[in-house]
């Protein structure tokens, strides 16, 4: 199985299985904690 990062080379290598979350969507945001959490760490 191979990811975005990388699916060139697992088509090549015979992945059946290919992830392109990435390219499709573009990275992740960065996560926020709840508040109640942020507050805990103060």
């Amino acid at each position: 199985m191979g990811m975005s990062h990388s699916y060139r080379v697992a088509v090549e290598e015979g992945a059946n299985m290919v992830r392109l979350g990435t390219i499709i969507f573009g990275p992740r945001p960065n996560r926020v904690a709840p508040p109640e959490k942020a507050e805990l760490k103060k």
